[in-house]
């Protein structure tokens, strides 16, 4: 794998997403919970419309070999129709959408949400036949300048009392420059559209859109169902909580995901190559993405309320319970990446199935329920259904489930008795009195020592490799 690849797409992913947050932060302090939660029912809404407008035609480029300009024209066409249909329902029918997510006032925002899925329908063949040429470096500086740009539109808005709408005009100032980056200088040089010869790639999409829809229905329903059971109110707590591990599971995987398609397609006549690529990027993300989201469970209460003040209360147990799901999650999708690549959706589709499935009787029978309660069952439900998935993937690849363990186990642990090892101290060693940032510190270095030891008894080349390499930058410092 081409490591200037995975640097450019790191920079890609972290920048804008690293930015995204921290502005949430500010307007999440400015803001009131029911305006946020509006926004964030109006979003959610718009990101399930989307998938039908992307349809899974982007990654369909990305794999096909023998892709044409006239192939992609015809894939742009299909995906700017779409999305103009869409909006066109969304806007015609807002006033009964408002009605049944039981959210007073959501039908401009709504309008205004909406236009941002007719802009990135303009986007999504460029940015496959960028990632397809490895070309993440102009992709970083695209999500880059898109991140400023709609940052600071939004606080500005926010600051000038736009209220709610501050959140609408980030979204479409950065969605603007996001598809300005990728048209110029054109990557796609429109032809006469084809349609021969897509049979094959039309295939392929169908089964990551369906597994897409389902994958959405599973993991982001919640967002949809919390504010017709609960007010916008307790959907705004969700998003606070579930924000920060949301933010971290997209800078971590989003990487991996990105770099390795293109490249675990390259390799799918030779399967021995494809498992051992496999294998190698299963660990690595392990390495990172373990202590990354035990950590923000273990301080999960210090988090919320330094990022989210007051607001913030009460959101530290669901930030707890995603950040958990997040750790798992990330062997997850390593695992469907390398199954799509493989040529087996009809798996992850199939994971997908009963994840939805599970998730829609466990909001049933809930609706009544806390919104505490909802939320423990629904990430203990996909945890179910990760490691089902990653059982059933091995079967059908001939992946060694035992490969994988020993590949991350190790990271886990650690990570798992560092969370222990802070709980204990909160509980018994740390008075309550004591400042936030100051809890925060002691308890976060107590995080890193208690998870460095665990890696140095359970797998001490992970910690000879992690020496080795402040050995080599120090002294690249030095020269």
């Amino acid at each position: 794998m081409n490591r200037s690849s995975v640097l450019w797409s790191a920079v890609r992913n972290w920048g804008p997403r690293f930015g995204t947050i921290l502005t949430f932060f500010v307007l999440a302090r400015i803001l009131d919970k029911t305006e946020i939660g509006m926004f964030a029912a109006a979003y959610a809404l718009v990101s399930l419309t989307e998938l039908f407008a992307d349809n899974g035609f982007g990654d369909a480029i990305v794999r096909t070999q023998d892709i044409t300009r006239g192939m992609t024209t015809s894939i742009l066409i299909l995906n700017f129709g779409l999305a103009v249909l869409i909006y066109a329902l969304l806007t015609l029918f807002s006033s009964e959408i408002g009605g049944l997510l039981g959210v007073t006032g959501i039908e401009p925002v709504l309008q205004l949400v909406g236009l941002s899925l007719v802009l990135n329908s303009f986007g999504y063949v460029p940015q496959a036949l960028l990632r397809k040429e490895f070309q993440f470096k102009r992709l970083a500086f695209r999500s880059l300048a898109s991140t400023v740009f709609g940052a600071l539109t939004g606080l500005a808005m926010a600051f000038l009392g736009f209220g709610v709408y501050s959140m609408v005009g980030q979204l479409l100032a950065t969605t603007v420059i996001n598809v300005a980056f990728l048209w110029y200088p054109p990557v796609l040089r429109p032809a006469a559209p084809q349609i021969a010869g897509m049979k094959h790639v039309l295939h392929y999409a169908l089964g990551i859109f369906g597994s897409r829809v389902l994958n959405y229905a599973s993991l982001r329903m919640i967002e949809i169902v919390i504010p017709i059971f609960f007010g916008p109110a307790a959907l705004a707590l969700y998003i606070m909580g579930s924000r920060v591990p949301a933010v971290v599971a997209q800078m971590l995987t989003a990487v991996m995901v990105d770099v390795n398609l293109p490249h675990f397609s390259r390799l799918v006549d030779r399967p021995p190559l494809l498992r051992e690529a496999f294998y190698t990027s299963l660990r690595s993300l392990s390495m990172i993405s373990a202590p990354a989201f035990i950590s923000i469970a273990a301080l999960s209460p210090e988090i919320a309320r330094i990022c989210f003040g007051s607001n913030g209360i009460d959101s530290d147990y669901i930030m707890f319970l995603a950040a958990i799901l997040g750790a798992a999650q990330s062997i997850g999708y390593c695992n469907e990446v390398m199954l799509n690549a493989w040529g087996l959706p009809r798996v992850v589709f199939r994971m997908q199935c009963c994840a939805a499935l599970l998730v829609a009787v466990i909001l049933t029978v809930l609706q009544h329920s806390s919104v505490f309660t909802l939320v423990t069952a629904y990430v203990c439900c996909h945890i179910t259904v990760i490691v089902g998935g990653i059982l059933y993937g091995s079967h059908k690849t001939e992946v060694s489930v035992k490969t994988i363990v020993s590949k991350c186990g190790a990271f886990f642990l650690s990570a798992l008795a560092a969370l222990a090892a802070v709980h204990l101290t909160r509980s018994y060693a740390i008075s309550p009195n004591y400042p936030i940032l100051l809890k925060a510190m002691m308890l976060g270095m107590l995080f890193v020592a208690t998870y460095v030891v665990g890696i140095g008894l359970l797998d001490r080349d992970a910690l000879r490799g992690w020496w080795n390499r402040a050995r080599m930058i120090r002294a690249w410092k030095k020269a």
